[in-house]
């Protein structure tokens, strides 16, 4: 009797947190969330600050090893094309700001605008795992969803940059 009982309340709370996770997510082709958040350096950033031009943002984290590695990548394809028609907003899920003050300047990506995520963005973007990518178009819609690291041929697609 305990056992069935046991069973059906761990249904129960698998249950819950799949609705609410599902809730949280964001549908492609759906208006996301603005935010406004301030930079490392205490500069103000506000999502639809960039609207007109088509905006990857990136959750991470100093202690992920594949956020680590999809930075790196990020900061290449900063390097080759600059920000011109789009905007990458790097917003770290650390639980404060010095890890990635440290690990920005140690590694020199300078070009990053590197946000602290202090007001639950993640949360209210649905995010279930990190990296997580979002890549939302011109009109501040929803285009891609991306959760694990991407490679650079998809993230140059996403973000509609071509070499020469």
């Amino acid at each position: 009797m305990f056992r069935t009982q046991s069973f059906f309340a761990f249904l129960f709370l698998l249950f819950s947190f799949t609705v609410n996770d599902q809730a949280n997510a964001l549908e492609v082709r759906s208006s996301v969330p603005d935010f406004s958040l301030k930079t490392l350096s205490g500069k103000s950033v506000k999502l639809s600050d960039y609207r007109g031009k088509t905006v990857l943002i990136d959750f991470w984290a100093t202690w992920c090893p594949p956020c680590r590695r999809e930075l790196k990548v990020l900061n290449e394809i900063l390097n080759e094309f600059p920000e011109k028609n789009y905007k990458v907003l790097f917003l770290s899920v650390d639980q404060n700001l010095t890890a990635p003050q440290k690990y920005i300047k140690k590694m020199g990506y300078s070009k990053m605008t590197v946000l602290h995520d202090n007001k639950g963005i993640s949360q209210k973007y649905g995010v279930r795992g990190i990296p997580s990518l979002f890549v939302i178009d011109e009109n501040g819609l929803l285009v891609k969803n991306h959760v694990g690291m991407v490679s650079k041929k998809i993230l140059l697609k996403d973000l509609k940059l071509k070499k020469n």
